[in-house]
């Protein structure tokens, strides 16, 4: 997809802020600015996942990036689901709470993060889960790319004011 071979054929989730956001990063954390900007070039329009899924592939870009679960819903012979073999980026989901109000929440806190809930998520590998013990039906090769816990909490500003130069944050 950043080999150069892929200009003007990529279609991302633009409107899906938290996944498109994931992309931008984990491409900047993984292959640096020329990555973003290879991707860049590589930019053929913004799509929904739901509509990427859809999409008429005589109109379209022959590259979609969208969610996992939307890939899965492809009803159509002429797209083919490609798991990248660097791995899929990840846009983690986060739960916060206040600290004066964990007393309130803790039934909740532990709902979401029960087993039962983890189950329901990565029933068939739709959405993984991160509970111990989940068996999330992926295969061994079919790996994860995030950017780290270190270019999010050290490098926010560099990466904003690098990453917009190819792309709106």
């Amino acid at each position: 997809m950043l080999s150069g071979e892929s200009e003007n054929s990529i279609t991302i989730p633009v409107a899906d802020l938290d996944m498109y956001n994931a992309i931008l990063i984990t491409i900047y954390a993984k292959f640096g600015l020329d990555g973003v900007k290879k991707l860049k070039d590589g930019f053929f329009s913004k799509l929904h996942p739901a509509q990427m899924v859809k999409a008429d592939r005589n109109n379209a870009a022959c590259i979609s990036i969208c969610p996992y679960f939307f890939a899965t819903m492809i009803s159509s012979d002429s797209l083919k689901l490609v798991w990248p073999k660097e791995g899929a980026v990840i846009s983690p989901i986060f739960m916060t709470a206040k600290k004066e109000s964990l007393k309130n929440v803790k039934d909740a806190i532990d709902y979401f993060t029960s087993k039962k809930v983890g189950q329901i998520f990565s029933f068939n590998g739709k959405f993984p889960s991160t509970v111990v013990g989940i068996d999330n039906n992926l295969s061994e090769d079919q790996k994860f790319l995030w950017a780290g816990w270190e270019m999010l909490n050290n490098k926010r500003e560099k990466l904003k004011s690098q990453i917009s130069q190819y792309f709106d944050l």
